[in-house]
């Protein structure tokens, strides 16, 4: 196993945002936001827990970099598309599909596409008899990634412009906050299987007993006044874990996300 982190940049949107991974020969085997990065400090958004499953899909395309005119095996033929694009900074032809060959990708017995997908079908109907599922060390369902009035996106990284949320919040049901002897504005840690953070607490009823929300957009580091970095918030993607992810998308799941809560006393 190789425990050095690399540092590289996510390539599955136009933000680029920079990255550490942690490799085990060619699989990508931890994620995490690189907070030296210039423009994204430390955001790592679900579809970089993802990579690892891009990478290394048994349906991944490379037949069409390859016509551009790029070669390599595995990291080397991504590497060489990199430095292309570093080079030219007009553009890069980075792919030639042939109508005929999208084509030959529907493997259906009668070449057609298919709007019933069978592992769908199955995966509702089992949602029938699904009861739910209480974990004692995880006692509640964590949300990581909230959509809330004052987050939309990364775009927004000075905590001076959420007014009303400058802390990106955990919010908490009344009953819950009772339970755990939490009051408004109060600490508290919340820990998932793959990491804990702490976080200030927002009480609202608009929460169930035992759900918890973080927002989206939040966990950045940003300077202050005098020019020193401080972390605003929790990235909530650092809670969620790749091995426990839709078996069909491939990325962690957000939605529903074992995790437990205890309050901050010191």
């Amino acid at each position: 196993m190789n425990d050095e982190w690399r540092q590289t940049a996510c390539i599955l949107c136009s933000l680029n945002c920079g990255i550490e991974v942690k490799l085990e020969g060619r699989r990508i085997a931890r994620v995490h936001g690189n907070r030296r990065h210039v423009v994204s400090k430390g955001y790592a958004c679900e579809k970089a827990q993802g990579l690892d499953y891009y990478q290394n899909s048994r349906d991944r395309l490379t037949t069409p970099s390859r016509r551009t005119g790029f070669h390599g095996e595995g990291f080397a033929l991504g590497e060489a598309l990199f430095d292309a694009v570093l080079k030219n900074r007009s553009g890069v032809l980075f792919t030639v599909d042939p109508y005929e060959e999208t084509w030959k990708r529907v493997r259906t017995p009668e070449g057609r596409i298919s709007v019933d997908i069978p592992e769908l079908i199955n995966e509702l109907n089992s949602l029938r008899s699904e009861q739910p599922v209480h974990n004692p060390h995880f006692p509640f369902v964590l949300t990581a990634g909230d959509r809330r009035s004052t987050t939309a996106n990364t775009a927004i990284r000075d905590p001076g412009w959420r007014p009303k949320d400058p802390h990106g919040s955990l919010r908490m049901n009344p009953q819950d906050a009772e339970t755990l002897g939490v009051k408004p504005g109060g600490r508290v840690r919340i820990t998932t299987q793959r990491a804990s953070a702490e976080a200030v607490v927002e009480i609202t009823t608009s929460m169930q007993p035992g759900h918890v929300t973080l927002p989206n957009g939040s966990g950045l580091w940003y300077p202050d006044r005098e020019g020193q970095e401080f972390l605003h918030g929790v990235p909530p993607n650092e809670l969620t874990d790749s091995a426990h992810r839709d078996w069909i998308a491939g990325t962690p799941f957000h939605k529903n996300v074992p995790a437990r809560v205890k309050a901050i006393t010191d």
